[in-house]
């Protein structure tokens, strides 16, 4: 299962990787556990920053939904339980973190894997990657925090016609918007996360560590661990709907 999720140290930084290249890194309950015990291994190292990444053509894809299509009706709605469970883990865990999460982001960010993304503290984003939805697409309600973080970032009317319509965020919009901290070329993406590194180490490790604090307080914390949970209700719900398994079929190409 620790395949699922790379993580190497190297001396004050840790990078983890999302290792599913074959699936576009779609998220599984295996490779989110995986994610969460990454997570939990760094939690007390003395870093400078953890870089958060993909393998393959893209950072992830989201949800599963081949995995959610393969699930017998009868317990489809556990298993969707515990996969939007296992997500919200990951991504308040993130948000806990003492220093600084850098996301590097290629290819796309779809569904429930652009709350890792949410959650991180500096992005930097590929100049051709893009971040959508599909909620409404294949028929999910919204989660990885689209509902719970995003809001807060872009503005309520924007969050929601962006679900609506299922708009892709490019990279320049994404900057734009402030989800982004800087684009680059793909080419390049490796050498500005290596500068955004650098950059941090001549500051004060307490000082970002204590201002992540007091913007991520214990009260905070558990205001969007609420309002994470409220996305894993709706999702329930709407994944027993009959219309769900016919956007998934149809999604995947099963069905027109």
């Amino acid at each position: 299962m620790s395949d699922l999720v790379a993580l190497t140290v190297e001396q004050d930084v840790a990078r983890i990787t999302l290792n599913r290249p074959d699936r576009h890194n779609s998220l599984t309950p295996d490779l989110l556990i995986a994610l969460t015990q990454r997570l939990g291994e760094i939690r007390d190292k003395p870093l400078t920053a953890v870089v958060l990444s993909g393998a393959g053509k893209s950072f992830s894809s989201g949800g599963d939904v081949a995995a959610f299509a393969a699930v017998a009706s009868d317990a489809l709605a556990d298993y969707a339980s515990h996969v939007v469970s296992l997500l919200n883990d990951a991504i308040l865990k993130i948000l806990a973190l003492p220093f600084p999460v850098v996301a590097k982001l290629h290819g796309f960010v779809t569904g429930g894997s652009a709350g890792l993304v949410f959650a991180s503290d500096i992005v930097i984003m590929a100049d051709d990657a893009h971040i959508a939805p599909y909620h409404s697409v294949v028929g999910f309600a919204p989660d990885g925090g689209w509902t719970a973080l995003l809001p807060s970032r872009i503005g309520e009317a924007r969050a929601f016609a962006i679900q609506c319509l299922n708009t892709s965020i490019l990279a320049g919009e994404a900057l734009q918007f402030g989800l982004a901290t800087q684009v680059a070329s793909a080419e390049r993406l490796d050498e500005e996360i290596n500068r955004s590194i650098a950059q941090l180490r001549e500051k004060s490790s307490s000082s970002i560590a204590r201002a992540k604090r007091i913007i991520w307080t214990d009260e905070r914390l558990a205001q969007v661990a609420l309002d994470l949970d409220a996305e894993r209700i709706a999702f329930v719900e709407q994944i027993s709907k009959t219309e769900v398994r016919d956007r998934m079929a149809a999604f995947l190409g099963r069905r027109p």
